[in-house]
């Protein structure tokens, strides 16, 4: 529970790092350093407790538009803000040539993250979950051209992280019994990741969007390469997947009406696949995007999407993109796991004979 991590790191500090930088004391009172170069550093330092930062890498971080005399005297009168967290309450460690932040005197809600998925407190995690519209440190921008370069990167690894959380803690919800816990997890997850795509576009302009094959008369089949990542995936996926939640119980008639629209569009992108016609696979990867955005949940969409997305792609983005469908696939129906990678290779055999996707 978030309380043992305070327990057990005998910590003085806490600082939000999803949503607006905050930072308290054990008690709750507010302890943020007033500037916003100086939230900046902690932060900085947050990302990479107990390593020693070079007062050289946090110039060129957040003054690199300064010559480095007036960089230094700003660094300077920055670690003199931060003062009150050295002297007695061993946050900061300003040494000679780099400043270090001692993990022991403090938690983010990102480490708390971590020990309620551990501790299997769900509840707990999902009322910690960050908001879907907030970015970490989302009111640390535009300090400098060096920071926000690190802040973009970041910020895009830790969704990463939080993602990979969801997922694992859903699973081991699923393995607990928790089902409830481990549906709303693997919502949240499906509802983070569904691609940018209007569900109420009209589908009739779609086939008029050709993409030519890439040589003259050769139907378009994945790639070795994009096809051995997607076989890969599988399995590792399919360790930490969530067991039998692509289908949920109790769904109003909406909801099932969407599901039949959405299988309706899988079907006819199936179809258009199968044709192994090059003009019509934007064609069909559109009417997939729309059926998965109607019911995010809905796996055979996000088995077929991932398929049409790796089809003769050798971009490591669009392959990467391809693989991110397949572990959602895999996500909320498990037996895709092996059903995935047959799919994949048979699509990539004769081209006269049909792929079973």
């Amino acid at each position: 529970m978030a309380s043992q991590v305070l327990d057990r790191t005998c910590t003085r500090f806490l600082l939000r790092c999803w949503g607006d930088f905050a930072m308290t004391d054990a008690e709750g009172g507010d302890v943020r350093p007033r500037g916003r170069k100086a939230r900046a550093l902690l932060a900085y330092l947050a990302m990479h407790p107990d390593k020693p930062v070079s007062r050289e890498r946090l110039m060129a971080l957040l003054w690199s538009d300064r010559a480095d005399e007036q960089a230094r005297g700003s660094l300077r009168q920055t670690l003199f803000e931060l003062k009150p967290f050295g002297n007695g309450h061993g946050l900061v460690s300003v040494e000679r040539d780099s400043v270090t932040l001692n993990s022991g005197a403090l938690v983010t809600d990102i480490d708390r993250l971590s020990e309620l998925a551990r501790s299997g407190c769900y509840d707990e995690l999902l009322a910690l979950l960050p908001d879907q519209d907030e970015s970490l440190f989302s009111n640390l921008d535009g300090l400098s051209a060096g920071w926000d370069d690190w802040l973009q990167i970041e910020r895009s690894r830790q969704q990463d992280g939080l993602q990979a959380l969801i997922l694992d803690a859903a699973a081991a919800a699923t393995a607990a019994g928790q089902v409830r816990a481990a549906r709303t997890l693997q919502g949240r997850l499906a509802q983070s990741e569904v691609p940018a795509f209007e569900p109420r576009a009209a589908a009739s302009h779609l086939a008029a969007a050709p993409i030519g094959p890439t040589k003259p008369n050769q139907p378009a089949v994945p790639s070795r390469r994009s096809l051995l990542r997607l076989a890969v995936a599988a399995p590792l996926v399919a360790a930490g997947a969530v067991a039998g939640l692509w289908w949920t119980s109790g769904s109003d008639g909406s909801d099932q009406s969407l599901r039949r629209e959405a299988a309706g569009l899988t079907d006819s992108a199936k179809a258009m696949l199968r044709d192994r016609d090059s003009a019509n696979m934007r064609a069909a990867r559109d009417l997939l995007r729309r059926a998965v955005s109607l019911t995010p949940d809905y796996a055979p969409g996000w088995a077929a999407l991932a398929i049409a997305s790796a089809m003769g792609q050798s971009d490591p983005k669009q392959l990467a993109e391809a693989e991110a469908q397949a572990r959602k696939a895999i996500a909320f129906d498990p037996n895709l796991a092996t059903d995935m990678p047959r799919l994949a290779w048979s699509s990539a055999s004769s081209a006269r004979r049909p792929a079973p996707i």
